[in-house]
């Protein structure tokens, strides 16, 4: 992965890489047994960029912050690389939720861009990219929250040094201070991947082994349903949304 600060190095992909398309992809999303609005959010744009955000600052707010996200980021110019793109984005996003009265808002938001043999990552906040391929599990993306920024600083992630809990946030989008923290990466892509977008609801509440074998199951939809199904089985604590991107040979 790559900081917002270091070079932007989206959309090269080596000699060797096999060119692919997306075949098929499903979102599922589910308000949970729990919260009174879904405040998660998710789309695609032109058949090979897909996001999901996850919205917090009360139920309107975090709605509204999750909505501008998605929709930002899907129609963000990123010709003169993401980095930029997704700093303009986190400045609007700040701006609106001011002016619309809700200074509190932010999102996260995880997307991905499909781009010959490799996959653009873009991740901020505790919503995660997974990939399965040849029947194994691999997380694309590490929680911006300070459980992990503490193990970073050689702390125990459960501290109790004044900051917060463990699963606070660090980074997310629509927060006005500055030095936010956007990965933005390249990975491989082959044909049989599934790629999994998905908010804290589904991989807060079932194991990493749980989210692999849902995932491997039938097509798209079928899998998305049964991650969100999963999610609302184990308590349905949060909003659950799972997006769920297969790729294969062009």
């Amino acid at each position: 992965m790559i900081s917002l600060d270091e070079a932007d190095t989206l959309g090269r992909t080596g000699p060797g890489a096999t060119p692919v398309r997306v075949l098929g992809w499903s979102a599922r999303s589910s308000q949970g047994r729990v919260r009174t609005r879904n405040e998660d959010s998710w789309g695609e744009a032109h058949g090979c960029v897909f996001a999901v955000a996850d919205g917090m600052g009360g139920a309107a707010g975090g709605q509204r912050a999750s909505t501008l996200a998605v929709a930002g980021l899907l129609a963000a110019d990123a010709t003169a690389g993401w980095t930029g793109a997704l700093r303009l984005l986190n400045d609007a996003i700040s701006r609106q939720c001011r002016a619309e009265g809700f200074p509190s808002a932010g999102s996260t938001l995880v997307a991905v861009v499909v781009d010959r043999g490799r996959c653009v990552t873009i991740h901020i906040g505790d919503s995660r990219i997974y990939r399965l391929r040849s029947g194994e599990l691999c997380r694309l993306t590490s929680d911006h929250n300070l459980a992990n920024l503490r193990r970073d600083e050689g702390l125990d992630p459960r501290a109790d040094d004044g900051r917060g809990g463990p699963r606070a946030l660090t980074s997310y989008l629509g927060n006005p201070m500055a030095g936010q923290r956007v990965d933005v990466g390249t990975v491989s892509a082959e044909p049989a991947d599934r790629l999994l977008l998905c908010t804290d609801g589904i991989h807060g509440q079932m194991s990493e082994a749980t989210i692999g074998q849902l995932l491997r199951h039938g097509d798209c939809q079928e899998a998305a349903d049964l991650l969100v199904a999963e999610a609302d089985r184990a308590g349905g604590r949060d909003n659950a949304t799972a997006l769920v991107v297969e790729i294969g040979p062009r």
